[in-house]
């Protein structure tokens, strides 16, 4: 018997329920699904998708090239206040591991360079800002809303993503990523 679960993220039902054809309970695939910071690991140990996005210079650019680095993804846009207000913690946390860590900020405003430039300006010196080069680039990667953050460690497999905004330079969130860091 399937009981309904309510949970505050939007994606996690689908998450737990997935869990749970998985042969978890409902309790158990909650638990995997939802902990207590937010990171959704049931999809860890997947390669993240090869999609193309797009610096400045509208050069084209594939996750593969940040291998050897633990890389967030984070898919934003301008009109967004809750990926704006998580923007410093991931510059934060970019300008704590330089060596190790790569944010790579992916809009997806449709008004393009112009939008994002307004925003990052000088302000966001080492998260690495791209737009989106495809309108359907977060439905493949599986957001249903914006901020949507994905980590990824040094071998282009996920560790887990966080469906809202995060402050990714401290806390849970922060151990996690000091963890991937240290993994290699």
């Amino acid at each position: 018997m399937i009981r309904e679960v309510v949970l505050a993220a939007g994606s996690a039902l689908a998450l737990v329920l997935t869990g749970f054809a998985l042969g978890a309970s409902p309790v158990e695939a909650e638990a995997q699904a939802v902990p207590a910071h937010g990171l959704i690991r049931v999809q860890a140990g997947r390669l993240a998708p090869e999609l193309t996005f797009l610096d400045e210079k509208e050069r084209a650019h594939r996750l593969s090239e940040f291998r050897g680095k633990v890389v967030l993804v984070n898919l934003w846009a301008t009109w967004c206040i809750p990926c704006r207000t998580e923007m410093p913690a991931l510059e934060r946390l970019a300008r704590a591991y330089p060596d190790d860590v790569r944010v790579v900020a992916i809009s997806q405003d449709r008004q393009g360079w112009k939008a994002i430039d307004r925003f990052w300006g000088e302000e966001f010196s080492h998260a690495q800002v791209y737009r989106s080069a495809d309108e359907r680039l977060a439905r493949h990667y599986g957001a249903l809303g914006f901020p949507y953050t994905i980590l990824l460690g040094r071998d282009g497999r996920e560790i887990g993503r966080l469906p809202r905004s995060g402050e990714w330079d401290e806390g849970a969130l922060r151990r996690i990523v000091d963890k991937a860091v240290m993994a290699s």
